[in-house]
C-alpha cells in the first residue's frame, strides 16, 4: 500500500525495494532503462504491469516468474480484453514514476487517494486489509492506542519506527509525516528489506506493513524464513484510518477506452464469481468481503 504524497521527493526516495526475490539490482535499473526509452505501449495490445518487491501473497517473484493474488486477477483481466502483459520489475518509486509518464500501466496492491486519483484510475478494491505494526516478540505487550502513545514509547527508549521511503498507509499517517514533531520518530529507508534487518538487529521498534500480507508470510515457516520474516509478530496496533481496500493503479496515461475496458472486466469477473475463486486460491476471500458479485464503490 504505497506511495504517500508527502514527505520525501522521488530524488531522495531511491530504491523502496521489495527485492526479496533473486532479481539483481542490476536487472531491475536495466528493465528501468530500457522501459523509459521505449513507447508507453510496446504494442498496442500489450499492457506493462510493474512489480517491485515480494509481498506474498499479493505478489512474489518464484521460479523465474510473479506469482500472486493480484497477478491472477491482472493476467485474468488482460486476457478478458484481449490483451498481452509484460513485466517489469524495478524499484516502487520508478514504478510510480512510470505511472506518472506512462512507461508502466498497471501497478499492483495499491492504497486510493485524492494525489493518486489525478493521474490514476482504480481497479477494485480486490480485499480489504488494515496496516499493522510489525514488531519483536519483546513489544508485544506495549499498547499503543494512538500516535501519541508511539511517540511517548519512542521518546522514551529511543526505538524508532523505521518506515520505507515511498509508502501511504493513511491519511491521518501522511498527514503526521509532515509534521517535524513526529517525523523526529520516524528511520527513513529507501527498501523493505533494510526496515527488516533493522528490526531483527533490534535497532528500532518496527515498522508498518499491511497486515494480511505479514500474517501469510509469518505462518509460512518456509516463506518467514525466506523473506527474513521468521521471529516477528504482527502487533495489535493498527494505523488509523488505515482499513481499506487495496486497490490495482491504471495509469491515466492508457487510453480511456483501454482502462473502460478493464474496469468493464473486472465488475464482470466478480459477477461470475472469478474473483472470489482467486481469492479462495489465496486465501483471502475469508477475510474480504471484496470478491462478491455486488459493484465495489
Amino acid at each position: 500500500m504505497r506511495p504517500h504524497p508527502s514527505g520525501a521527493s522521488f530524488s531522495n526516495l531511491h530504491l523502496y525495494g521489495r527485492l526479496p526475490y533473486c532479481l539483481s539490482l542490476l536487472s531491475a535499473c536495466l528493465s528501468f532503462f530500457v522501459l523509459a526509452g521505449s513507447p508507453a505501449y510496446a504494442d498496442e495490445t500489450t499492457l506493462i504491469v510493474g512489480y517491485d518487491e515480494n509481498y506474498f501473497p499479493v505478489y512474489f517473484y518464484e521460479n523465474n516468474r510473479w506469482k500472486g493474488m493480484d497477478v491472477d486477477i491482472v493476467e485474468r483481466l488482460v486476457e478478458r480484453v484481449n490483451m498481452v502483459s509484460r513485466d517489469v520489475s524495478m524499484s516502487f518509486p520508478r514504478l510510480y514514476n512510470g505511472l506518472l509518464t506512462g512507461r508502466v500501466h498497471i501497478v499492483t496492491n495499491l492504497a486510493k487517494n485524492d494525489i493518486r486519483s489525478e493521474f490514476m484510475d482504480w481497479i477494485g478494491p480486490v480485499r480489504t486489509t488494515s496496516i499493522a505494526l510489525i514488531t519483536k516478540e519483546k513489544y508485544m505487550h506495549e499498547q499503543f492506542r494512538g500516535y501519541e502513545d508511539l511517540a511517548q514509547f519512542i521518546q522514551a527508549t529511543g526505538k524508532k519506527i523505521v518506515y520505507v521511503n515511498g509508502s501511504s498507509f493513511s491519511p491521518s499517517l501522511d498527514a503526521k509525516l509532515v509534521d517535524p514533531s513526529f517525523r523526529k520518530n520516524i528511520f527513513f529507508v529507501s527498501e523493505q528489506s533494510t526496515a527488516i534487518k533493522m528490526l531483527k538487529a533490534d535497532r528500532v521498534l518496527g515498522f508498518f506493513y499491511d497486515a494480511f500480507e505479514a500474517r501469510a508470510v509469518i505462518a509460512s515457516p518456509e516463506r518467514a524464513k525466506n523473506t527474513n520474516f521468521k521471529g516477528l509478530t504482527v502487533h495489535n496496533f493498527r494505523v488509523p484510518d488505515s482499513e481499506g481496500g487495496a486497490f490495482i493503479g491504471l495509469s491515466k496515461k492508457l487510453p480511456n477506452q483501454t482502462r473502460q475496458q478493464l474496469l468493464r472486466e473486472f465488475v464482470a469477473m466478480k459477477q461470475a464469481g472469478e474473483l472470489k475463486k482467486i481469492a479462495d486460491k489465496w486465501d483471502a476471500q475469508h477475510r474480504s468481503p471484496c470478491g462478491s458479485s455486488r459493484e465495489a464503490p
